[in-house]
């Protein structure tokens, strides 16, 4: 895979076969990667893309130089943060860390919060992926959350 610099595509999982097969082969592969196992990863896949249709909410890949690299999951919490942006999901693939591709991922979601008024983000971090969010100015809050820490951002 190249840098992150040109030829990224963000496109939504529900767009076309070819990225709903593209995001469910990273859901395996993502889901083996989670601190806590997901025993089913095929109904994990298939719930979010049901969820896609919802206001405010969003379920993207990223296409590298025609090649899918990640997908975020995210929403406009009316929850527990009301009016915050959430990302509920996060995953870039193993040989596209650390080429800019996950920040570019997370700039594209956070220009969509932004559009939509959002000033704050938060999400649930997986152990190894926090110092990736604390590079992006994600924080700890000292909550947590199924065994895994809270973070969140202004953006």
């Amino acid at each position: 895979m190249a840098r992150a610099a040109g030829n990224l595509e963000f496109l939504p999982v529900t767009d076309s076969k070819e990225s709903i097969e593209a995001f469910r082969r990273m859901v395996l592969n993502y889901t083996r990667e989670l601190s806590d196992p997901v025993p089913h990863p095929e109904e994990f896949a298939r719930s979010m893309i049901e969820l896609q249709g919802q206001a405010d909410r969003w379920l993207l890949t990223l296409r590298i130089e025609n090649e899918y690299g990640g997908f975020v999951h995210a929403k406009i919490d009316r929850d527990e943060r009301q009016g915050w942006g959430y990302i509920l999901e996060f995953y870039i693939v193993p040989h596209g860390r650390r080429c800019g591709f996950g920040r570019a991922l997370y700039k594209y979601i956070a220009s969509i919060f932004r559009r939509k008024g959002v000033e704050r983000v938060w999400l649930v971090s997986n152990p190894p992926a926090e110092e990736f969010w604390q590079a992006l100015g994600f924080r700890r809050t000292g909550e947590m959350e199924g065994g895994r820490k809270v973070m969140e951002a202004f953006i």
